[in-house]
């Protein structure tokens, strides 16, 4: 990742960090995506001068040469067989009974 700075009046680039690296013929492999994402979202993490949406911004960027994991699984969401009654209810829950 690279930033524009001024020297000596003169604009120009400078690196500030390296996000991570793949090989070419690395990128169809699923193993090797995974470990430059996480490799690039921890070094983006690190980076405080960032805002949330400049890193969606840097990944977008990256995403559309290298495409980002898609998780294997449907994660599910199921509501409980055994709902919390009484004072530990959940608002919402315990506004409607009202």
């Amino acid at each position: 990742m690279c930033e524009r700075v001024l020297l000596e009046g003169r604009s120009q680039m400078r690196i500030v960090v390296r996000l991570a690296g793949i090989l070419e013929d690395e990128i169809d492999n699923p193993a090797s995506r995974d470990t430059f994402w996480h490799d690039a979202r921890h070094q983006l993490g690190k980076l405080r001068r960032l805002s949330q949406r400049d890193m969606w911004a840097i990944e977008s960027l990256i995403g559309a040469r290298i495409a980002k994991p898609v998780p294997t699984y449907a994660p599910t969401v199921h509501r409980s067989a055994n709902p919390i009654r009484g004072p530990y209810q959940p608002l919402r829950q315990a506004l409607r009974a009202r």
